[in-house]
């Protein structure tokens, strides 16, 4: 399946890549050093806590027929992350916090989960996500029930389900840049510089629902996967009072190929529509950094533009957030220190003995 190869695709890029990355970090540790000392303190000893509590548009656009604005019920996410070198891993969930996320009633029942995984080398950055949501309502449902009014329960679409499994692989040109400072805080950015960071993103996405949306007489699974690549620029301001600013731009183009199925007494029917996609999405960081303390605030915003072969069906998924985060950095474990040591002395050495036999 579609999903189980992304997966085992995004692990292996992981093996090797850290393996690669493990070995030139060793042979380069002196060049590194000098660079790293003058614009960035790198926390190599630290572990990193991070919490951030933010608010992302959670919902898709579908255009069939008619068009349908179908939303989540947990916009406030939190997420807690755990980063160490050059791992970051992190979870998120919904909690009820807020009144918009207990109004059941209204907007049904929405439940969500996801994990991350990233890799941040030197220069090579490395992501992996999974989310899963399930329980949607109709944001436009005056289109379909000309007896609603503001404050009357909206149409609830409490079994259709959302699971995305995305990865996004980037380069940094410019040592003296630190993506890690305003992404996984492994490290700080001590003197202000910017990079061009091409990247290329890529995501498969699974909407389903076993029951026929309002106004459709059959139900629909759809399995999406998009490429874009995206030539970005960054750039990270700081002062001599661990305040920082940050900004990224990344206009990028390219593909989505989604394969429609549709549920009919008379059978299963599929069919397959090719999009082009272009975009533009930017990211605004604001913060304080010290050695132990950190906090911020940021932003990601996205334009889209979908141009697809069949005017007919169209799924536009909602994106942009923005959070509020903190964190602080204490001393590694003896045993994590130890463990970390001998995964990365062990890649090293399996990686010399590949090259050993591939030079006999």
């Amino acid at each position: 399946m579609w999903h189980r190869t992304l997966i085992y695709t995004f692990l292996i890029f992981l093996l090797l890549h850290f393996i690669a990355q493990t070995s030139l970090a060793q042979t380069n540790a002196t060049n590194r050093d000098s660079i790293l000392h003058e614009y960035i303190e790198n926390y190599k000893g630290l572990v990193t806590f991070k919490m951030s509590l933010g608010s992302k548009e959670g919902g898709i656009d579908l255009e069939n027929t008619s068009r349908y604005k179908i939303r989540s019920n947990n916009k406030t996410k939190l997420n807690a992350g755990i980063n160490y070198r050059w791992l970051a891993f992190s979870l998120t969930f919904a909690p009820n916090l807020l009144n918009e996320n207990v109004d059941n009633n209204i907007k049904g029942e929405t439940k969500s989960f996801g994990f991350g995984l990233s890799s941040n080398f030197h220069h090579i950055i490395q992501k992996i996500n999974y989310s899963r949501v399930k329980g949607f309502y109709l944001d436009n449902t005056d289109a379909f029930d000309p007896t609603w009014k503001a404050g009357d329960p909206y149409i609830h679409l409490p079994g259709l389900i959302f699971r995305s499994f995305s990865g996004q692989t980037a380069y940094k040109f410019n040592d003296n840049f630190s993506f890690n400072a305003i992404n996984s805080q492994t490290e700080r950015q001590v003197k202000s510089a910017g990079t061009f960071l091409p990247s290329v993103s890529y995501e498969h996405f699974v909407v389903k629902d076993p029951t026929p949306l309002p106004g459709q007489t059959s139900s629909q699974k759809s399995k999406t996967l998009e490429v874009v690549f995206s030539p970005g620029y960054y750039y990270t301001l700081v002062t001599p009072s661990h305040l920082y600013a940050s900004a990224g731009v990344s206009p990028g183009i390219g593909f989505s190929r989604t394969k429609l199925l549709t549920r009919e007494s008379s059978g299963d029917a599929g069919t397959i529509y090719r999009q082009t996609i272009c975009q533009v999405k930017s990211i605004l960081t604001f913060g304080y950094d010290s050695r132990r303390f950190f906090t911020g605030i940021q932003i990601t915003t996205g334009a889209y533009s979908y141009s697809h072969s069949n005017s007919d069906y169209a799924i536009l998924p909602q994106r942009g957030s923005g959070s509020l985060f903190i964190g602080y950095r204490f001393n590694a474990p003896k045993k994590l220190t130890a463990a970390m040591d001998k995964a990365e002395k062990l890649a090293a050495g399996k990686l010399q003995e590949l090259k050993e036999k591939v030079q006999q």
